[in-house]
């Protein structure tokens, strides 16, 4: 039917080939969703010729008998041109990019914009659309409904499609049209859990025929759908999105807008959202900027009204985004920079103010090789050696490269140490002293925040270093691991939970000397943390927050299996519900692909030969991981709970259980207040990989900060 060439995101133009099936496609489902079936329909053509929702534009009319009002070249970009097109012609129905209409909104007078009363529907695309400016328009234009669409050229003007009501907090891209098809993958196309960021890839009778002249790209952008029928396909979008638990599809950014900054991945598209969402603000973008010292430093444009200032925007962005997302300088504009089409032109904005930040030079050259290492595995130009690893984004995964890079240059370096040590100085000053005898059960995941710190308790095997996800999602607040002293430091082995209990209240205390404590448990370690509490309880102190993942408490003459399936998990999964059960261990110590296990037995022999062969862990430490699983299930059937006074918050892994409810049923009669669970779309060993950290981490957030705002007025000490 036609060819249109677009740039997408590259800059460079290609030529998609839409064909009549497609296009009507496309057409029908447009219709079924306006209405579009009257002559009195008028529609405002305001879209170049060259962007291809301007195809609406032209064939509306054509279906419904209306009318289309052509605009004159240089009016698109015109607010008061658009003013009397639509006052003349009595306009009903128009549609332009977000951008367009924040200046529309902005530079008309309350009086212009009330003239506009005829609008019915207006629709918006090609950007993302903030909150605010959608409740803009609701309040100068009550009697129109508002339309966000999404869509590449590759699938047709528009794929998904939400009707944005007044009062929205965010504003999804809705759900797909009738004739086409959503999938949220991960990168190995494995569908991802609601609330999980994906890739979205676009299937449906909307799909483009290719890339003229281009087969090459057609085959990399056009990929089999295998949930269709024989020879039909999906488009990979490149964009970022995620399930909302309604059924909508939220936006959060472009795969080539993922930017990775001291370590960690962030979505600028996410962060975008979040600033667009402060009063006042009508556009947002957000770039990383190179400093002249090689560091990065992320950027954000804003323009809005009078009310928008730099400290509202600061503050905004601190009670809503991880510190390590909050953009670090910011630049307030009267009008962003705009393209042909309408859109933000990224390459026009003006070159932000930096201020570079206080640097501690290397003084010895075990500094100097572990600063270089640092920076290398983090992606930056250089490291103070006063900053800590975590805090510069480091993870489990990056320290276990820190330790196999150290030691191939000569640096003898245990992978518990960076856990222990976590800046240059500090570790730089245990490798000169031969590692020495120290105290690793407590360890340091985080250590910046001004809230109370997050304790904790490791699985079965010993080791905390799991929990070193939860920084991008825990704000403003220490982390810390607390470790089995058998496996980290050779003590003998404990005869019982309420041993470690004690063990680690001991810990803690020395960190945290009075309350209110906020501790969390996996596996073992929830039914240690339980005893923790109730022992803390015991003395008078207050427990704040008590979370468990995937770990179930047994009464006395209950049945321990359902302890060692889901607390411990030594129970075999069935490989048809789960092929691969490694979870966490494999992002922690990035084991390859082909490295995979059905059964808990397996990742125990993985753990053993794989991980020890690498060299990260010493073989007498491998020995005692392995005690400390064959420990964990007589352990926990021993235990004999007492009554914690308050509630606790329970994560179940729901893809290796018949039953998945009997995980937070059995805490029901241990606990005096509300057992809140979150089902979790995986099995028991996978709770700490990416994936189910990103369905954890902010629901935890969420409980600690309601924890803190709820301490102002009550606690959780024992009557």
């Amino acid at each position: 039917m036609y060819t249109i060439f677009t740039s997408g995101s590259t800059g460079k133009p290609k030529g998609v080939t839409v064909s009549h099936r497609a296009a009507m496609a496309m057409l029908r489902a447009d219709q079924e969703h306006y209405g579009f079936t009257s002559p009195e329909d008028v529609i405002l053509a305001v879209l170049d010729f060259t962007f291809d929702p301007s195809v609406l534009d032209l064939f509306r009319p054509v279906l419904s008998q209306g009318k289309v009002v052509l605009v004159e070249q240089g009016e698109q970009r015109d607010p008061w041109a658009l003013r009397d097109h639509v006052v003349r012609h009595r306009v009903t129905s128009v549609m332009m990019v977000p951008s367009m209409l924040s200046l529309m909104l902005s530079e008309l007078s309350e009086d212009d914009l009330r003239a506009m009363s005829t609008l019915r529907t207006i629709q918006v695309g090609g950007e993302a659309l903030p909150p605010a400016l959608a409740e803009a328009v609701h309040r100068v234009w009550p009697q129109a409904t508002l339309h966000n669409q999404y869509g590449p050229t590759e699938t047709v003007i528009y794929s998904t499609i939400a009707e944005v009501g007044a009062g929205s907090s965010t504003v999804p891209i809705g759900v797909p049209t009738p004739n086409a098809t959503a999938y949220v993958l991960d990168s190995r196309l494995n569908p991802v859990p609601v609330g999980v960021a994906g890739e979205l890839y676009l299937g449906g009778e909307q799909m483009a025929r290719g890339y003229i002249g281009r087969p090459g790209l057609t085959a990399e952008r056009f990929v089999a759908d295998p949930n269709g029928p024989a020879g039909s396909r999906m488009y990979r979008t490149g964009d970022v999105v995620r399930w909302l638990p309604d059924g909508q599809i939220e936006y959060l950014g472009r795969v080539d807008f993922q930017v990775k900054l001291r370590g960690q991945r962030i979505e600028l598209g996410e962060i975008e959202a979040v600033i667009a969402s402060a009063p006042g603000v009508r556009e947002v973008v957000v770039t990383v900027v190179d400093a002249p010292s090689g560091s990065q430093n992320l950027v954000a444009y804003v323009t809005g009204d009078d009310s928008v200032s730099e400290a509202v925007l600061r503050e905004h962005a601190a009670g809503r985004l991880l510190p390590f997302m909050r953009p670090s300088v910011w630049v307030v504009l009267d009008d962003m920079p705009v393209n042909a089409a309408g859109k933000v032109d990224r390459d026009r904005l003006p070159a932000p103010v930096l201020v570079v930040a206080e640097y501690v030079a290397p003084e010895t050259e075990n500094e100097r090789v572990i600063a270089d290492v640092y920076a290398e595995v983090l992606g930056l130009d250089k490291v103070s050696v006063t900053e800590s690893f975590f805090d510069l984004g480091g993870n489990s995964l990056s320290a276990t490269q820190v330790v196999s890079r150290l030691r191939r240059r000569g640096v003898p370096c245990e992978l518990r140490w960076l856990f222990s040590e976590p800046t240059v100085r500090e570790l730089a000053r245990r490798v000169e002293g031969g590692g020495g005898v120290q105290n690793d059960v407590l360890i340091t995941l985080r250590a910046d925040g001004a809230r109370p710190p997050l304790f904790c308790v490791h699985p079965a095997g010993g080791l905390a270093w799991f929990y070193g996800g939860f920084a991008q999602h825990i704000e403003d607040r220490p982390i810390f691991g607390l470790q089995d002293p058998h496996v980290v430091n050779a003590e003998p082995s404990a005869n019982s939970i309420d041993d470690l209990a004690a063990r680690y209240v001991e810990e803690i205390r020395r960190v945290q000397p009075d309350g209110p404590y906020h501790i969390l448990g996996w596996s073992i370690g929830g039914i240690i943390a339980h005893a923790m509490a109730t022992r803390l309880q015991a003395v008078g102190e207050e427990v704040a927050y008590l979370g468990v993942m995937d770990a179930s408490l047994v009464s006395e003459g209950g049945d321990p299996s359902v302890v060692a399936d889901a607390g411990t998990g030594s129970a075999a999964v069935d490989a048809d519900r789960a092929a691969d059960i490694l979870g966490g261990w494999r992002d922690l110590f990035d084991l390859d692909a082909t490295v995979t296990a059905q059964t808990a037995e397996e990742v125990a022999d993985i753990v053993r030969t794989q991980i020890a062969g690498m060299g990260l862990l010493a073989e007498d430490m491998v020995d005692r991981v392995m005690n400390s699983f064959d420990a964990a299930p007589d352990l926990a059937t021993r235990y004999r709970p007492e009554l914690f006074h308050g509630g606790v918050q329970v994560f179940t892994a729901t893809s290796d259980k018949e039953n998945p409810e009997s995980i937070a049923e059995s805490w029901r009669v241990h606990v005096s207040g509300e057992v809140n669970n979150v089902d979790v779309a995986t099995h028991h060993l996978g709770m700490a990989d990416a994936a189910s950290l990103a369905v954890i981490g902010p629901r935890i957030e969420q409980a600690l900060s309601d924890a803190t705002d709820f301490d102002n007025q009550s606690s959780n000490r024992p009557s």
